[in-house]
């Protein structure tokens, strides 16, 4: 295995616990997740296939799918609710850690979105909508 088969079977073994211990997941969901979910389907699928261009099995393009997650996160990081502080920063620096892994410049600072953004939907989209 090399390593960046290793950092991914890695990255989808954290991924997995943490959904996990964090009760994420199907069979977890709220009747007002599964509806926001449902609601949502067009542009989750249109996200889906702008990310799908992305062949992660080659380290250039998972390399650019790490960073765009990261670029995206440091981002919104104004608009984050303080109860996503760590959970978010936690995703930084783990794709940090990745990036890094994989001889990657880290995204620098960047100017903050200028939308107005609802944290609770940002938390949704970063974390509920899996």
């Amino acid at each position: 295995m090399d390593a960046h088969e290793q950092a991914t079977s890695a990255l989808k073994s954290q991924s997995a616990a943490h959904l996990a211990a964090n009760g994420v997941g199907e069979a977890s969901a709220s009747p007002c997740h599964a509806r926001l979910k449902r609601a949502t389907r067009l542009e989750h699928d249109r996200v889906d296939q702008a990310i799908s261009r992305y062949d992660l099995a080659q380290p250039q393009a998972y390399a650019a799918f790490l960073r765009l997650n990261a670029v995206a996160l440091v981002t919104l990081r104004p608009h984050w609710r303080s109860v996503d502080e760590a959970d978010f920063g936690g995703l930084i620096a783990a794709l940090t850690v990745d990036l890094a892994a994989l001889g990657v410049d880290q995204p620098g600072d960047s100017h903050a979105a200028s939308a107005s953004i609802d944290g609770l939907g940002l938390a949704y989209v970063v974390r509920g909508s899996r």
